[in-house]
């Protein structure tokens, strides 16, 4: 098992070698690298790094520490904050992960690749400078959806990696060019509204009364029973998930409600109250002159 004791470019020539993340600190390295052969079930001998260590010493008894200003570049942690909807409609940053996929050959290639990825179109959100390398960054251009992955240009080698993030794709409410509704349909969105406005707020509960009204009959207790008509039964209802009711809720029908209705309040601070005394001081004089 790999320990404290091992170089930092030891553990990162050791996750290049398993094609996992070499990203992040000491400590995360060794986790990763740990968690990576017990779940492989790989046996790794101890690596001789005792003439690295030793070498390392002797530098830092004949040389002191020099400031050196060097040019800016930036060292990346292990993942990026991407927000999005937990269980209770709040919206929160979550750290996202990234992982080897593949690697390229050429930057054509690697650019083809996400052109002819049918199922998800990417765009750019930037290019970054780091200390692996030169990361081409996407995100899925999907209203909503926060996958992301980057391109990775190595500046000690010739061939191009992919790193995909482990946050899955979200496409609710996406059409196809055959009008196909992927996600929430509009049937289920009027339903969902309606149960909101009736006092049914919360993800869970909106998901069991829909579960009320997608079928045509009501439930059978027993198997020779007959059937009988539903009066809950609208049809055309599809079964969402929660994340998707959540998403729907807080990200279109909400905001969309509360601007109908005029909700967006503005404060009125004890700076807005002095402004308006003094811009209203001679009138109020006045009408107070006139009530005397």
């Amino acid at each position: 098992m790999f320990d404290s004791s091992y170089l930092v470019i030891t553990l990162k020539e050791k996750c290049k070698e398993y094609k996992i993340s070499y990203q992040g600190t000491k400590a995360q390295l060794i986790k990763r690298l740990n968690d990576y052969i017990s779940l492989n079930g790989i046996n790794v001998g101890q690596v001789e790094n005792e003439e690295q260590v030793e070498e390392r010493s002797e530098e830092e008894e004949e040389f002191t520490d020099v400031q050196i200003n060097t040019s800016p570049v930036e060292v990346e942690s292990d993942g990026d904050l991407v927000e999005e909807i937990n269980k209770n409609g709040k919206r929160t940053r979550v750290l996202a992960h990234y992982k080897f996929t593949r690697e390229f050959e050429s930057i054509d290639q690697a650019y083809n690749f996400l052109k002819d990825d049918i199922e998800n179109n990417w765009s750019r959100i930037r290019m970054r400078k780091t200390n692996d390398g030169t990361k081409d960054c996407f995100s899925c251009s999907t209203k909503m959806c926060r996958s992301k992955l980057y391109i990775l240009f190595h500046d000690e080698e010739e061939n191009i990696s992919l790193w995909n993030s482990d946050i899955p794709h979200d496409h609710s409410s996406v059409e196809d060019d055959d009008g196909k509704v992927y996600g929430i349909n509009q049937v289920t969105k009027e339903q969902i509204g309606i149960l909101y406005q009736t006092r049914v707020k919360t993800a869970t509960n909106i998901l069991y009364s829909l579960r009320e009204q997608v079928s045509q009959f009501k439930e059978k207790k027993f198997d020779d029973d007959s059937n009988v008509i539903n009066p809950l039964y609208v049809p055309g209802l599809k079964i969402p998930t929660k994340l998707q009711i959540n998403n729907y809720l807080h990200n279109t029908f909400k905001p969309k409600i509360d601007f109908n209705e005029g909700k967006k309040k503005t404060k009125f601070s004890y700076g807005n109250l002095q402004l308006w005394i003094e811009n209203n001081l001679e009138t109020n004089m006045k009408l107070l002159f006139w009530i005397i």
